[in-house]
């Protein structure tokens, strides 16, 4: 498996989150909308220009508004 941020999956593709780098206040957040080590994520869609990305975590749909700091392990294409 190769290690990749949220943000550089394609479309469709899935990953397990292997490490959440953020200061400490954001990583509780973080923590609070799903975004675990070993939770499996799809990346949905992502807006044009560096725009948010639209990730599922198990059966919830997250919409994050920054460059997702958060190394993946990528899993798989669906599309």
């Amino acid at each position: 498996m190769t290690m990749v941020r949220l943000s550089e999956l394609t479309i469709g593709q899935m990953g397990i989150i292997e490490d959440v780098e953020a200061e400490e206040h954001f990583r509780q957040r973080l923590q609070s909308l799903g975004f675990r080590i070993g939770k499996e994520v799809r990346l949905i869609r992502q807006a044009l220009f560096g725009g948010p990305l639209h990730v599922r975590i198990g059966s919830v749909n997250v919409l994050p508004y920054w460059e997702c700091p958060i190394p993946v392990n990528q899993l798989f294409s669906t599309v």
